[in-house]
């Protein structure tokens, strides 16, 4: 018969063989599994208060409970790539007529107006 014991310190064993957020997903899965199969049971809620805390517990787990993947796809915004336009820009041209520098003025309206719009992102 396998046992709660024997399922953690096969998680716990894991450690060194596959990355620490691999074994966290793995102890997270059969967690999942347990509590799944032990529905409308006395011992749910046993499993809910403490069981599957003690769980974790034995697998030793090291890994935050957040992760980030190992192929996760980064790419630039659009509103990233409008603000970084714009912060690089050094003159400004009017309608008819030419083309002027960014005064220190100028640059401090720039800033605070692309400093509002990354807080928008958020």
């Amino acid at each position: 018969m396998l046992r709660l014991a024997n399922l953690a310190e096969f998680v716990s064993e894991l450690k060194g063989d596959i990355s620490e957020p691999s074994r966290t997903l793995i102890a997270r899965r059969l967690a999942n599994l347990l509590g799944t199969l032990l529905q409308g049971t006395p011992e749910y809620q046993m499993w809910l208060t403490t069981g599957c805390k003690a769980f974790f517990a034995h697998c030793e787990l090291t890994c935050p409970e957040r992760w980030v993947s190992d192929n996760l796809e980064v790419s630039e915004t659009s509103l990233s790539a409008f603000c970084n336009k714009w912060m690089s820009v050094s003159q400004f041209r009017l309608k008819g007529e030419e083309w002027q520098t960014i005064t220190p003025e100028l640059n401090g309206l720039r800033v605070t107006m692309i400093e509002e719009l990354k807080s928008l992102a958020k």
